[in-house]
């Protein structure tokens, strides 16, 4: 067995066959961070971040004779210090709307009130503007009926063309200090028009710096409290030089004993050191465990699941904000991005490296390991090689560009040029060196989804060999062996997963619908786990976070967590609304699979998904009728599926379910007859909704139930926003028929049929180990939009769930409840070859550990 260190220091150094240019000295070692070392080079290079000029690293023997070589790095020392919070002289507070979420001549109104300032943690408050005395907004606005107290203010507008894009209204401060603060708050109610589109609020200090967030979409009538959580955003901290510039190599010695490091450059070798390190139990590496390679485990021995998000940041002390929210309750990885704006140090120059910013992210990883947390970083982002796409491609901004002063005419040269691959791998080399020897790396991430680049467009293989260049090149180099992987926008491409260097397989998976997301992210996991390795949703949420109010409760984020844990992965899903989470603090999500799980060696179980288990319901409540949700799918995972093949039909049965086999077609245009047809069986009088997220040149919906057709209702244009409208049906049997009127077109996320479910489907999701059971059971009636379509869910009682050939005997079985993430009772129930449990009444979900007794 192998163990992670506290590392002491032996001695002084002693000379083995030094040139006399090189010397090695050692810096203080701190516990869970790397031993550092610091290497005397007299040699100068024009640029020392190119090995080819100069080639620095170190020979690590281990106390068990293992040798290794540790590229060494050259850095410029620098010191962060508080350069004052970005709200201590905030000066004017804005609200504005984005005029290009509604066509020219709409007219908006809403109602705004009680705008305060609080502290989470002290419950200290401040209100900025009550609406009670004079107004102090500009332009002028008049009163309006109060949420509370006398006043409330009203803003109207008329939205006009491209030179009006932000109208709003502004609240001047004079100088206010909010460094007391972290939470900003506000009563919205929408007159007309606001649903449809999103409300912005920002404020500015006396820099002249924006700090801005969104309402995402207030919908629905009366009043409601926005809350903006806004204090990570503004801790701000500069980065100063502290000393010349010099060669470091950093280790983390994982044997007891003396170790030995000489330096070497070129074929030169310099001075030796002898260094003591004394074991301790835990910590090492992540790696591919060796009795389950679709798990993970430490170098130490202990097995490791992951539980995190994805996170990008700007500041050290931002991410230190969320280290901490993660590791309070027991989640212990992040995935971040090294491209710009971000935590990209390759800025200025190609192929040198950003000293303030390598520094920085010094900082984020010595926070994560201080406080267990992993991290994956992308090194690359899919915009810096796109130069098509509507979401900001930025080749024309990449160092890499011919027109900067690089070496590629094209995008898709990036993947093919020799120059470009060999500056490429300058980068991978320096981040070996730099951040390798940390624990807290968990593994090393080529490109977040890479499929959406232009190179994958016109030829994929061209990526895949990239792909295995680096892949081999990043093994040579990295004397830790990290786990190497990338990322796909949806479907995945087994030709890259298939590479023995992949040793990672993921895919992203986003949604909108009021269908089943759980279902959706067990069928993602199901087309990676055919690799057999470790597995990951390395990016999962709602649509650009549309309707974020709407899930305060945090479904969404429930549902995706358990349901990846349920289906084979090495970790949770990881959400990608890290500010949502913070605002509403969700972070008790994480928590609950944290304790679940506790003390499961992932590894050692060897768990196979179950691949049905059968759930029945009971009895119901005659005065209880809930709605079906069908899902239309995100255009990702249509792209492989031709429109014609997609069905445009669907029946929804008695229980909610329907019959369509691959995704439902999402897209209407008028005058092609591309209807939309759904049978349904309503129980009473209802409503079928629609949830249409994209809208060209001002369709309008008609639906006809029976033939009988309905008066056409427009749609506004959009393209950053989901609206609901919504169509009366009768009780009984019907056809109804949703089309498109007149030329324009429209994307929907979702249907929502009313009142004719009555016993809803209750689908329970498990794995079986060799002495552990988990499973999970869901109401599928309590979706995270109910409060956005008026639904509620329906109770599910008498409910049986039956996992078929379980081994006789008798199984300690603990009931968890999922949301509150504690443990509700324990009991022990006899499988005579089958397994049952039943549950008196099931509103949401809930979840049993079964361990053989």
């Amino acid at each position: 067995m192998t163990y992670a260190m506290f590392v002491l220091l032996a001695g002084a150094a002693c000379a083995f066959g030094a040139t006399g240019d090189i010397q090695l000295r050692t810096t203080e070692p701190r516990q869970r961070l790397p031993l550092e070392l610091s290497i005397e080079v007299d040699r100068q290079a024009e640029n020392p971040y190119d090995p080819g000029e100069l080639d620095v690293r170190v020979q690590v023997i281990a106390p068990s004779g293992h040798t290794s070589i540790v590229p060494a790095f050259y850095m410029e020392p620098h010191r962060g210090e508080a350069a004052g919070s970005a709200v201590s002289e905030v000066q004017r507070f804005h609200f504005f709307l984005n005029a290009s979420d509604w066509p020219p001549g709409s007219r908006l109104a809403f109602d705004v009130d009680d705008l305060e300032l609080s502290n989470s943690g002290t419950g200290q408050r401040r209100v900025l503007d009550d609406m009670e005395g004079e107004l102090r907004w500009t332009p002028g606005t008049r009163i309006a009926e109060a949420h509370t107290g006398q006043g409330a203010m009203r803003f109207e507008v008329t939205t006009a063309p491209q030179e009006q894009r932000w109208p709003g209204t502004t609240l001047p401060l004079g100088t206010q200090d909010w460094t007391e603060f972290d939470t900003l708050s506000v009563w919205i109610r929408p007159i007309s028009g606001l649903q449809l589109g999103r409300l912005g609020l920002e404020f500015y200090n006396s820099a002249g710096e924006k700090f801005q967030t969104h309402t995402e979409n207030t919908r629905g009538e009366g009043w409601r409290r926005i809350v903006w959580r806004f204090a990570p955003i503004f801790i701000r901290t500069d980065w100063e030089p502290a000393g010349p510039g010099e060669w470091r190599a950093r280790v983390f010695p994982q044997e007891a004993g003396y170790y030995r490091f000489t330096a070497r450059v070129g074929e030169a070798e310099g001075s030796a050191l002898r260094v003591e390190v004394r074991p301790r139990e835990g910590g090492g590496f992540l790696g591919v465990d060796e009795q389950d390679p679709r798990y993970l485990r430490l170098d130490s021995g202990e097995s490791v699941f992951l539980i995190g998000t994805n996170l990008l940041a700007r500041e050290a002390e931002e991410y230190r904000h969320y280290f901490d929210r993660l590791a309070a309750v027991g989640a212990n990885f992040v995935r971040l991005w090294l491209s710009p704006p971000y935590l990209g140090f390759e800025t200025e120059h190609l192929g040198r490296f950003d000293q303030a910013r390598a520094a920085q992210l010094d900082r984020v990883f010595e926070l994560a390991a201080e406080r267990g947390i992993y991290i994956m970083p992308a090194i690359m982002d899919f915009r810096e090689t796109q130069t098509t796409g509507g979401s900001g491609p930025a080749w024309s901004r990449s160092l890499f560009a011919a027109e900067n002063g690089g070496p590629c005419a094209s995008a898709v040269d990036f993947y093919t040029n020799p120059t470009a691959r060999a500056i490429f791998k300058r980068r991978l080399r320096y981040l070996v060196a730099r951040y390798g020897a940390y624990p807290s790396l968990m593994c090393w991430e080529f490109f977040n989804e890479v499929n959406l680049v232009d190179a994958w467009r016109e030829d994929p293989e061209i990526v895949r060999r990239w792909h295995a260049e680096m892949a081999a090149y990043l093994e040579s180099i990295d004397p830790n062996a990290h786990i190497i992987t990338s990322s796909f926008a949806g479907l995945p491409d087994d030709a890259l997963w298939d590479q023995p260097l992949m040793h990672l397989v993921q895919r992203h998976e986003y949604y909108i619908g009021p269908g089943e997301f759980a279902a959706q992210i067990r069928s993602a996991c199901e087309v990676l786990s055919r690799h057999r390795k470790p597995q990951l949703v390395g990016e999962f949420g709602r649509t650009r976070n549309l309707h974020a109010d709407a899930d305060a409760r945090g479904a969404s984020l429930q549902r995706g967590i358990w349901s990846t844990l349920m289906s084979g992965s090495c970790g949770t899903g990881m959400p990608w609304w890290w500010r949502w989470i913070d605002t509403y603090d969700l972070w008790r999500h994480m928590g609950a699979v944290a304790t679940f799980i506790e003390g499961i060696d992932f590894g050692a179980e060897g768990f196979e998904v179950l691949p049905e288990i059968e759930a029945t319901v009971g009895a119901y409540d005659e005065n209880a009728v809930g709605d079906a949700g069908i899902d239309t799918p995100s255009p990702w995972s249509l792209r492989s599926i031709p429109i014609e093949d997609r069905p445009r039909e669907v029946t929804v049965g008695a229980d909610g379910r329907t019959d369509a086999a691959l995704p439902m077609a999402n897209n209407l245009w008028g005058g092609q007859n591309a209807a939309l047809t759904v049978h349904f069986d309503a129980l009473r009088p209802g409503k079928l909704s629609l949830c249409i997220t994209h809208a060209r040149r001002n369709p309008s919906v008609v639906i006809a139930i029976d033939g009988a057709e309905s008066a056409p209702q427009p749609v506004p244009e959009l393209s950053r926003a989901a609206h609901i409208i919504s169509f009366d049906i009768p009780a009984g049997r019907h056809t109804a028929v949703v089309r498109v009127e007149g030329g324009g077109s429209l994307s929907l996320a979702g249907i929502v049929v009313g009142k004719c479910v009555q016993q809803p489907p209750v689908v329970a999701l498990g794995m079986r180990g060799r002495s552990t059971t988990l499973l999970w059971v869901r109401n599928t009636s309590d979706r995270w939009c109910n409060e956005l379509y008026g639904s509620t869910a329906v109770p599910a009682r008498d409910v049986t769930v039956r996992i078929p050939a379980m081994p006789w005997g008798d199984y300690r079985v603990r009931t968890y409840d999922t949301r509150e993430g504690k443990w509700l009772a324990e009991r022990t129930v006899r499988s005579d070859g089958a397994f049952t449990l039943t549950i008196p009444e099931l509103v949401s979900d809930i979840a049993f550990r079964i361990e053989r007794e």
